[in-house]
């Protein structure tokens, strides 16, 4: 599947300036969770700038497509394609009216965790389980954090005519994997060489006169 049949904006992109009430897009991430109500099923799509709810009518929409939507698992990878309709009550205020869901991956069930934040994981589950633990709301807004201050301080020496380098390194313990380090002997104790380090060190830029 191209780039362009599997996402048209992310969920965040959906707004009034700048999507037409009526306009078909395509969404794809997270299944985050499913509401089934009988005659209405609400699909729960998260991805890295939010949530979306997809709307399925079962008097609407082709039966196919509303029992499939009620089959799907949580955490599972879908695209949906669809008409936006903006609705004050629904995430991000509005919701999608799908024509087709394609489910690209299918989760395991049950879940190692839960992403929903309605029940607390112990650390060490997250740690056990932190590919799944990554796509948390709270875990995903440090990481967005990290990228905008790394972002500000290599901008501020691009500026200012610095380099960046990324140096070998002799680290204390074997931080990284096994095969990015090569065990030596320094001064009788045992250290680490890391051939080509890329990452943050306390002052990985040079100023080149």
């Amino acid at each position: 599947m191209s780039l362009a049949k599997l996402r048209t904006h992310y969920t965040a992109d959906v707004k009034p300036e700048k999507v037409d009430n009526g306009q078909k897009i395509t969404l794809a991430g997270w299944v985050h969770e499913v509401r089934d109500l009988g005659g209405i099923c609400f699909v729960v799509l998260r991805d890295r700038e939010g949530k979306a709810q997809v709307t399925l009518v079962k008097k609407k929409i082709d039966k196919e497509l509303f029992d499939a939507a009620r089959r799907l698992v949580r955490e599972s990878v879908i695209s949906v394609t669809g008409s936006v309709k903006f609705e004050e009550k629904a995430p991000n205020g509005y919701e999608l009216l799908p024509e087709e869901i394609t489910v690209l991956n299918v989760a395991n069930s049950p879940l190692p965790m839960d992403t929903t934040g309605k029940v607390e994981a112990e650390l060490d589950t997250r740690l056990d389980s932190r590919f799944i633990d990554l796509r948390r709301a709270e875990t995903t807004a440090v990481f967005k954090i990290r990228h905008q201050a790394l972002q500000a301080i290599r901008e501020y020496f691009a500026k200012n005519g610095f380099l960046e380098t990324a140096t070998p390194k002799i680290v204390a313990t074997a931080t990284e994997g096994g095969t990015a380090l090569f065990p030596i002997t320094y001064f009788d104790r045992e250290a680490f060489f890391e051939p080509e380090s890329s990452a943050l060190q306390t002052n990985p830029y040079e100023r080149w006169f």
